[in-house]
C-alpha cells in the first residue's frame, strides 16, 4: 500500500548550487517590506495580493501589508501588487534605500487617467487617453503561444502624467532607475509612460507579433515644454530586475512626441541624465528621528527608515524640491519645502531636514516567540472634529523600540502592530496630549520565515532549473521496496531497494520536461550536518539520445525524512535533536479558513536543544480540509478546563466520546483529550495530520495561533 508524504519545503529541501531568489539581508541590507496600499482617491485598499518570488500577502482593511523575504536582483527588491480592478504595480528600489513603500493602484477606467475598450483585431484599433494615443494595426497580434490571433481584444490603457501630484506612488519601480543601451545607470526625467494590457476572450494575454511596430503618441507635459528636446528615447520597464531600459526613440512633432515600439509592456518616454544620490536625515525640532515618513522629491518620492534617514538618486543639474505634504506629516499645516540646487553628476550631497515637533508615542515591542522585530506600528485616532484617522506607519528598531507621531488635538489613539504573518496587536493606552507618551513594553508574537532555495542540476555541464512550490514536493515509501521523491512532477528519484543503512542505491531518474528517463541511475547517500545528502552519480541508461551513457548529474538533494538516519519508519519525517537558533517555518496560509484558520499553519518557534518533535504529514491533495493533532507533554488539567469552557462560550455544542469530549460548530469539530488538541472539518476525517509533541519552546508559539484563528486564551 502506498504511502504518499506531502510536506511543505521551507525547511525540507536544500540545493547544492545558487540560490535563484533570495532576499536582500544577505547582503545586509533589508530583507523585509512594509508598507500601505491605497486607491485613487487616498482610501486604503484591502485584499491586494503583495507578492515577492513565491510568497504572497494581503494587504488588511487599513491597506497595511508586510512581506518578508523579498526577492533581490541586483540589490534591488522587487514587488509586485495586484487586485482585479485596479491595473497592477511593480515597485523596485535599492535594499538599502528603503523598508517602506506606498503605492496607489489606478482602476482600469478612471477619465483622463486609464481606459477600456474593445476592437477586432483583423481590423486594428486607436485608444486614447487624453492626447496619449496607442495605434494597433491590423492583423498585428498573436497569443502566448506565438500563433495568430483573430477576434475580439479586450484593451485596458493607463497613462501617467508626471505632473500629476500621485505620480510616484502609482509608476512602476517608483524610483526612475534606468539602465541606457550601454548599460549605464542613468537617472529619467519622465514625459510620460503608458501601460496597455491586451487580452483575448478568455483573458489570454496578447501581444505584437515580431516585426509589428505600434505607434505611440505621448503629450509634452504642461510646463516641460520649454525643456523637451527634438528627440527622446523610449523606455520599457523590466519587471524582473525593477530597472528602465531604453527600448526606442520618439521624435517632436509640435506639441507631442511620436514613437514606435515593438513589443508592449509599460513604456516611458524620458530624457535621461547621470544621476546624483541626495540623501540626509529627518529629524524633529527636539532632535528625535523620524521614520516612515514620505517625502516627495519631484518626480520621485522616499521613505524615512528607523534612524530617519532617507536616500534617492535624483537626476544631474536640476533644481529639486523636497516636500512634506501635510496628510503625510499628520495633518500638519502648512506643507514643508526645501529647494536643493541642481548637483554635477556621478556626486552625492546631504541634505537634513527639521520638522516641527508632535506629540509623540513610545514604547517597545517584546517578540515573544523570536529575535525579529519585524514589526510595522501605527496609531488610529479621532480628530479634533470627531473624525476617524490613522497616523503614518513607523517601523521598529532591531531591539524593538519604537516612536510615532499624533497630530495635536486628536483623543483616543489606539496602538496597531502588524508583523508579516498578517498577526496584529491592538493595544490601548491612556493618552492625555502631553508631548511624549511612553506606552511601555507591548507583548507580540511572531517568527521570520526562512526562505528555501531553489534547486538546479547540471547534465552534461548543462543547467537545468525548474519550478515547484510547497504543495508541489511528494515524497513516499511502496512496502519498504523504494523510496521516491518527486518535485513538481518534474525531477524524480526512486531510490529501489531502499535500506536504512545502506549508503548506495540503484534508482530511477525522470526529469519529465526535459524527457529524461533513466532506468538504471546510482545515488549515493550520505550524512551532511544533521542531513542526509543523496547525490545522483550517474543518470544510467536514458531515452534521450542527446543525452550520453552513464552521464553524470551534478545535483545534491537533501532529504528530510531521513534527517536522524534513525527514523523509525519512512512514514515518519524526523527532525534533528538539536537545532540550537534554527527556525522551522511551514509556509504561508492558504486560501481555506476554518474558523479564520488556516488549512496549513503559519510557523514554528525557535527550537531549542530539549526539542524532540515527530511530524507526519499525509495528504494527496495539499488543499484538503484540516485535520491537526498537537499533544501537549506539559499540559496540565487547568488549561483541559480552560479552553473547554472557551468553546462552550463560542457556542460549541459538546458531547463525551472515548477518552475525552467533542465540541461542535456548523462542520467543526474539535475533540479534546487531556493535553490534546483535534480540529477536523466536514465531519470527514481526511488522511492529512500533523502530530508535535510540544515542550515549553513551542508552548508560545500555538498560544498565539489559537489566539489568532480560534480566539481563543489558552494557557
Amino acid at each position: 500500500m502506498k504511502k504518499v508524504l506531502k510536506f511543505l519545503l521551507n525547511f525540507t529541501l536544500v540545493a547544492l548550487t545558487s540560490v535563484v531568489l533570495f532576499s536582500c539581508a544577505k547582503d545586509g541590507k533589508i530583507n523585509h517590506l512594509s508598507g500601505i496600499v491605497r486607491d485613487d482617491l487616498g482610501n486604503p485598499l484591502q485584499d491586494v495580493v503583495v507578492t515577492s518570488a513565491n510568497v504572497s500577502v494581503k494587504t488588511d482593511e487599513n491597506g497595511v501589508f508586510c512581506i518578508e523575504h523579498i526577492s533581490q536582483v541586483d540589490n534591488r527588491f522587487i514587488v509586485s501588487f495586484s487586485h482585479p480592478n485596479y491595473f497592477n504595480v511593480v515597485r523596485a528600489a535599492f535594499c538599502d534605500q528603503a523598508e517602506m513603500v506606498e503605492v496607489m493602484m489606478l482602476p482600469t477606467k478612471k477619465e483622463g487617467v486609464s481606459n477600456a475598450s474593445s476592437f477586432n483585431s483583423q481590423k486594428g484599433g486607436s485608444v486614447s487617453v487624453g492626447k496619449m494615443t496607442v495605434n494597433i494595426p491590423k492583423n498585428s497580434l498573436v497569443k502566448s503561444d506565438g500563433s495568430p490571433y483573430t477576434g475580439k481584444v479586450d484593451f485596458k490603457m493607463l497613462y501617467l502624467d508626471p505632473k500629476a501630484e500621485h505620480f510616484a506612488a502609482t509608476m512602476p519601480g517608483g524610483d526612475l532607475a534606468a539602465k541606457d543601451t550601454s548599460g549605464s545607470e542613468v537617472a529619467l526625467v519622465s514625459y510620460g509612460m503608458v501601460d496597455v494590457v491586451m487580452t483575448d476572450a478568455n483573458g489570454g494575454k496578447l501581444q505584437l507579433k515580431k516585426g509589428t511596430q505600434s505607434e505611440l503618441t505621448f503629450p509634452i507635459p504642461a510646463g516641460m515644454e520649454n525643456k523637451a528636446p527634438n528627440e527622446m528615447p523610449l523606455w520599457s520597464f523590466n519587471e524582473d530586475n525593477g530597472v528602465w531600459e531604453q527600448s526606442g526613440l520618439a521624435v517632436r512633432q509640435g506639441d507631442v512626441y511620436i514613437g514606435s515600439v515593438g513589443h508592449f509592456s509599460w513604456v516611458n518616454l524620458d530624457d535621461p541624465k547621470q544621476f546624483v544620490v541626495l540623501k540626509g536625515k529627518v529629524k524633529d525640532a527636539d532632535g528625535n528621528p523620524i521614520s516612515g515618513l514620505r517625502l516627495i522629491i519631484e518626480q520621485v518620492s522616499a521613505i524615512t527608515l528607523p534612524d530617519g534617514s532617507y536616500s534617492v538618486r535624483i537626476p544631474c543639474d536640476t533644481d529639486v524640491n523636497i516636500k512634506v505634504k501635510s496628510a503625510d506629516y499628520n495633518n500638519y499645516s502648512p506643507e514643508v519645502s526645501v529647494k536643493v540646487p541642481g548637483q554635477p553628476g556621478n556626486t552625492s550631497f546631504t541634505q537634513d531636514i527639521t520638522l516641527p515637533s508632535l506629540p509623540v508615542v513610545k514604547g517597545k515591542i517584546a517578540n515573544t516567540c523570536s529575535d525579529s522585530y519585524n514589526f510595522v506600528v501605527y496609531c488610529k485616532y479621532v480628530d479634533s472634529e470627531g473624525t476617524p484617522g490613522s497616523t503614518g506607519m513607523t517601523i521598529c528598531k532591531k531591539n524593538g523600540e519604537f516612536n510615532l507621531r499624533l497630530p495635536v488635538g486628536c483623543v483616543s489613539p489606539v496602538l496597531y502592530i502588524s508583523s508579516p504573518d498578517g498577526q496584529k496587536v491592538i493595544h490601548e493606552f491612556t493618552y492625555s496630549g502631553e508631548k511624549e507618551t511612553n506606552v511601555g513594553t507591548v507583548s507580540a508574537c511572531y517568527i521570520e520565515l526562512i526562505k528555501r532555495e531553489q534547486p538546479s542540476l547540471s547534465i552534461d555541464g548543462k543547467n537545468e532549473t525548474f519550478e515547484y512550490d510547497d504543495c508541489d514536493y511528494t515524497c513516499y515509501v511502496d512496502s519498504g521496496k523504494y523510496f521516491s521523491v518527486e518535485f513538481n512532477k518534474d525531477l524524480k528519484i526512486k531510490l529501489l531497494n531502499y535500506k536504512e543503512d545502506s549508503s548506495s542505491y540503484d534508482a530511477e531518474i525522470t526529469l519529465a520536461k526535459q524527457g529524461y528517463f533513466s532506468t538504471s541511475a546510482r545515488v549515493e547517500k550520505k550524512k551532511v550536518g544533521d542531513k542526509v545528502q543523496l547525490k545522483i552519480t550517474s543518470a544510467g541508461y536514458t531515452e534521450k539520445d542527446s543525452v550520453k551513457k552513464d552521464a553524470t548529474f551534478n545535483a545534491v538533494v537533501y532529504a528530510p525524512m531521513m534527517y536522524r538516519g534513525t527514523c523509525r519508519s519512512l512514514s515518519d519525517l524526523c527532525l534533528p535533536y538539536t537545532m540550537n537558533n534554527v527556525r522551522m517555518p511551514i509556509t504561508y496560509a492558504l486560501e481555506q479558513f476554518l474558523l479564520g484558520m488556516p488549512d496549513v499553519w503559519l510557523c514554528y518557534d525557535k527550537y531549542s536543544s530539549e526539542m524532540d518533535a515527530d511530524f507526519l504529514f499525509t495528504s494527496s491533495e495539499c488543499k484538503e480540509p484540516l485535520n491537526l493533532t498537537v499533544t501537549y507533554v506539559n499540559a496540565s488539567k487547568e488549561d483541559y478546563k480552560k479552553l473547554e469552557t472557551q468553546l462552550n462560550e463560542k457556542g460549541f455544542q459538546v458531547e463525551e466520546i472515548s477518552k475525552g469530549k467533542r465540541f461542535s460548530l456548523n462542520d467543526i469539530d474539535i475533540d479534546v483529550y487531556y493535553g490534546n488538541f483535534i480540529i477536523e472539518k466536514g465531519g470527514v476525517r481526511k488522511e492529512m495530520k500533523m502530530t508535535v509533541k510540544v515542550t515549553t519552546g513551542l508552548m508560545l508559539w500555538f498560544k498565539s495561533l489559537v489566539k489568532k484563528y480560534l480566539g481563543l486564551d489558552w494557557f
